[in-house]
């Protein structure tokens, strides 16, 4: 009985450390745009190329984060909602790339979220 009990708590323990990190992980994903890409670099305050324009980005652009809006609007145009230094706005898919290792950077140190915060080491480990 005690083994059963032992080995329950073990599984709950393990859980529980295991489940924030997965949660913090699903909330974000970081992108970034191709190298040598400057046209169409542009953060709309709507999903369409027709509303205001809230922030042209430079190239090479990177630590883009996907917030939790998705808008289809036919196969070939699908919009996320992204956040970039404090701008929020609507970029199209095709344009990001996702970055798995910036994503796997700024769960470990959420700090690397922020760019006034944002140290060297977050920059030079992508």
């Amino acid at each position: 009985m005690k083994k059963r009990s032992l080995i329950t708590s073990s599984i709950l323990t393990c859980t529980l450390l295991v489940t924030p990190i997965l949660a913090t992980a699903d909330k974000f994903k970081l992108y970034r745009v191709p190298k040598g890409k400057t046209a169409k670099l542009i953060i709309f305050q709507n999903p369409t190329v027709h509303s205001r324009t809230v922030k042209k980005l430079p190239a090479n652009t990177r630590w883009i984060i996907r917030l939790s809006g998705i808008k289809r609007y036919s196969r070939r145009n699908t919009w996320f909602q992204v956040s970039w230094n404090g701008k929020k706005g609507w970029m199209r898919k095709n344009i990001l790339i996702f970055d798995a290792k910036a994503t796997n950077m700024a769960v470990k140190n959420p700090k690397c979220l922020r760019n006034k915060t944002r140290s060297k080491a977050c920059e030079g480990s992508i």
